[in-house]
């Protein structure tokens, strides 16, 4: 079994490419960067820095499963250049699908975005069905990439699912990019650095730990889903708030917060009805919100543990 993986390099590929080296599977990782030198000598790399340029029917000989994480904007940043998000994100995208449709007998997995595509939630926590309305370009172009895997099953019987993932954290996570609430906050208080937060801190995610997250992905890549659409979050909710007195209660280190004024695509909650995830995939979230704080702690440097 060959499986194919863009976006290898970002924190949820890295994850899933540790994953994947343990299975029984030939992987082909097609990146815009280089080689992790960690990653597996098993491993096909195709190091690939102009997307647009890429003839994908060749890469796809023999692959029977395609995950696609590789996206090059961020909710925060993608609302000023909503152009080039379109075309690196959704035209690439396009490609891929037009590619893999062509070739036939492909499961594809798509990374959406749980966080952005629904917008503000009328009903909690959010179920597939919800409306969709996106305040951030990204989201706009996650929920595009959606609607196109829906016109290939529609016209050709394309076999492909969407999973709006929730929040990511965990180890691996970068903590330099201010995109990811937990990772980042850890790290400033561990270099005794203030914390930003825009708004009053009252804002809710449905926080989701990485190997959580990795295993849903997988699941989706072998399990036939009769939907299109999974939600794949932890189903539970935590302000930026939550996240600040945990790290304070592991850490026994005082926090200086600062409360910015609120951005105006931040929407106030956003948690994910899960449950069709545990029935089409047979996966629910293990990891507790404190624990995985915890984890992401202690792989970070300056880490240690004043409760003992």
């Amino acid at each position: 079994m060959t499986v194919l993986i863009t976006g290898a390099t970002g924190f949820v590929g890295q994850a899933l490419l540790k994953e994947l080296a343990q299975r029984d599977e030939e992987v082909i990782v097609v990146s815009g960067k280089p080689r992790i030198a960690r990653s597996s000598p098993s491993m096909i790399w195709r190091t690939l820095p102009n997307y647009e340029a890429i003839d994908w029917l060749p890469l796809l000989d023999g692959v029977s499963t395609i995950y696609h994480l590789a996206w090059s904007s961020l909710p925060q940043s993608s609302n000023s250049d909503p152009v080039g998000d379109a075309l690196d994100n959704i035209v690439g995208s396009l490609r891929l699908i037009e590619a893999a449709n062509k070739k036939g007998g492909v499961r594809f997995v798509f990374t959406s975005s749980g966080g952005t595509v629904y917008g503000p939630l009328s009903t909690l926590p959010a179920p597939e069905i919800h409306r969709t309305r996106p305040t951030c370009a990204y989201g706009v172009s996650k929920l595009t990439v959606e609607k196109y895997l829906d016109f290939y099953h529609d016209l050709y019987g394309f076999n492909a699912v969407s999973l709006r993932i929730s929040n990511p954290y965990g180890p691996g996570q970068s903590t330099g990019r201010n995109f990811g609430a937990i990772a980042t906050f850890a790290s400033l208080v561990l270099d005794d650095k203030p914390i930003n937060i825009y708004g009053d801190g009252s804002v809710v995610r449905d926080y989701l730990y990485i190997s959580d997250l990795v295993r849903a992905i997988v699941a989706a890549g072998s399990v036939q889903s009769q939907s299109r659409v999974i939600n794949v979050g932890s189903g539970a909710g935590h302000s930026l708030n939550d996240v600040i007195d945990v790290i304070r209660s592991l850490t026994g280190r005082s926090i200086k917060v600062n409360y910015l004024p609120p951005r105006r695509f931040d929407v106030p909650i956003s948690v994910l009805d899960v449950s069709r995830a545990e029935v089409e995939l047979g996966w629910t979230p293990i990891v507790s919100f404190a624990d995985g704080i915890e984890a992401t702690l202690q792989a970070l440097s300056g880490w240690s543990d004043k409760r003992a």
